[in-house]
């Protein structure tokens, strides 16, 4: 609901002021009730947290992640009783159901953004005679999400997007920090990898001290969790965080770690949330399928083997709950999913898709071999997680077409062989340059500017977190 709250405005821009928005706090989250607590005091919650500090280096040690896992299972089991089994995306959808007969509604329209396209997509298939018209933006596909979870379906080139920043940054002289600037981005790409495998060789994080107030740690795990990963699903952040880079590659330390530092403990912001998706995960994976009791121990270690291959070893704490321990659940009360994805959705859905950091090519492909006549794919032509990562007046205007019931306006592209969405303004420009030179960048409409200054907003303001 804080996210309605504050750009409600924005959305309606977008969408058109035509539609009223109901947004709500999912079960177990925010201001529902009962919350989901799976550990009853703080400092066990911060405990559970700080796995996402542990140095994780060898294969042979992902037990530990494992071990971690199942206490975490018992303690949901233990303080959450009867409710934790009913933290699930099928369960959220029925709830969706029951806001809509409530507000009296014969359909309901739906617009999922990253895991909101799951929960559209899942709306859609348990309740088809009243699903309206679904978008899915930046989402997973149904079936990789409810219990097939492989990392060699999505696309595991995190450092590759990282490299994409850094030719951006290259590409734009002008505004790129990092000083002196080589002819070669590869050389720039190559330094400043450098510097992050330093980082991550480092057996303890780096201690900084500012003042008596401000002194903590910055590490590896900092820098992708809270740096790269994040960034590179919101490309209006690329200048603020190339500027805390170059200044670490100067040696200078300050800016980063007032950014990205821990405190000597994980963020307390992140406890309620933390636990909430990783119940809620673990809940929906134990859903897609029923024969996960028939895996054997290497096969259940197998996805975080793969993990330590392709991305930072953060990852193997962030999967810990969706690829291991989530098959032996005690908690599900599963509404398996499985059979019920294969069923055709009740009315038109449209994919959107961008670069896509977090999905990928996957995304797109999913989508495109999905595709009949009720269907549309819009593929927007930028980095970021989901269409509201960058200003674009055709995407916008895909959404309100494709809500409204009317035929798509943007170009076939022959490349794709569907409908592309180019962003508005340039590349790798801080936000508040791209606001003050709106009637630059889209003209003197003043539709066109308020639509602009929306999506600037959105996209400035938004911070994924990966489910």
């Amino acid at each position: 609901m804080g996210f309605m709250h504050k750009h409600g405005g924005h959305l309606s821009t977008i969408i058109g002021e035509e539609h009223h928005i109901v947004s709500f706090d999912t079960r177990g989250l925010n201001s529902s009730w009962p919350q989901v607590k799976c550990f009853r005091r703080e400092k066990d919650q911060k405990k559970n947290l700080g796995l996402w500090y542990k140095y994780i280096k060898r294969k042979e040690d992902v037990h530990v992640i494992c071990e971690k896992a199942r206490k975490f299972v018992k303690a949901c089991e233990v303080n959450m009783g009867q409710h934790g089994k009913y933290i699930n995306s099928p369960q959220i959808a029925a709830d969706m159901e029951a806001i809509r007969k409530g507000l009296g509604q014969d359909t309901l329209n739906f617009w999922g953004l990253s895991y909101g396209g799951v929960l559209g997509y899942t709306y859609s298939v348990l309740f088809p005679d009243r699903v309206g018209r679904v978008i899915l933006d930046g989402s997973l596909s149904p079936n990789t999400w409810f219990g097939r979870r492989d990392f060699n379906e999505l696309d595991p080139k995190v450092r590759d997007y990282f490299a994409s920043f850094i030719k951006s940054c290259h590409s734009n002289r002008a505004t790129c920090p990092f000083e002196p600037v080589p002819d070669d981005h590869n050389a720039l790409q190559t330094e400043a990898r450098s510097l992050i495998g330093k980082i991550e060789t480092l057996k303890t994080p780096i201690e900084v001290r500012l003042n008596s107030t401000h002194h903590g740690l910055i590490g590896r795990l900092d820098l992708w969790t809270k740096g790269i990963i994040p960034v590179l699903g919101s490309p209006l952040k690329w200048p603020d965080f190339a500027n805390r880079l170059a200044s670490l590659m100067r040696g200078d330390a300050e800016e980063a770690f007032l950014a990205y530092g821990t405190c000597h403990e994980p963020p307390s912001d992140d406890l309620e949330v933390n636990d909430y998706f990783d119940l809620l995960s673990l809940n929906d994976f134990t859903s897609g399928y029923n024969d996960r009791e028939e895996l054997t121990d290497d096969e259940k270690l197998r996805p975080l083997k793969i993990t330590l291959d392709y991305f930072p070893e953060y990852l193997l704490e962030f999967e810990r709950m969706s690829q291991v321990t989530l098959r032996r659940n005690p908690l599900t009360n599963a509404v398996f999913m499985e059979d019920r994805l294969k069923e055709a959705p009740g009315n038109p859905i449209m994919f959107i898709s961008a670069g896509e950091p977090y999905v990928g090519v996957h995304s797109l492909t999913t989508a495109l071999s999905s595709l009949d006549n009720h269907e549309w794919l819009v593929i927007v032509d930028h980095r970021g997680h989901t269409s509201i990562s960058m200003p674009s007046k055709c995407a916008a205007l895909a959404i309100r077409e494709f809500l409204d019931g009317r035929p798509p306006t943007s170009q076939i592209d022959p490349d794709w062989g569907t409908h592309v969405c180019h962003v508005d303004g340039p590349e790798f420009t801080h936000p508040d340059e791209l606001e003050a030179n709106a009637r630059e960048i889209v003209g003197d409409n003043e539709e066109d500017i308020r639509l602009y200054l929306a999506q600037v907003a959105l996209a400035r303001d938004t911070n994924w977190r990966m489910v």
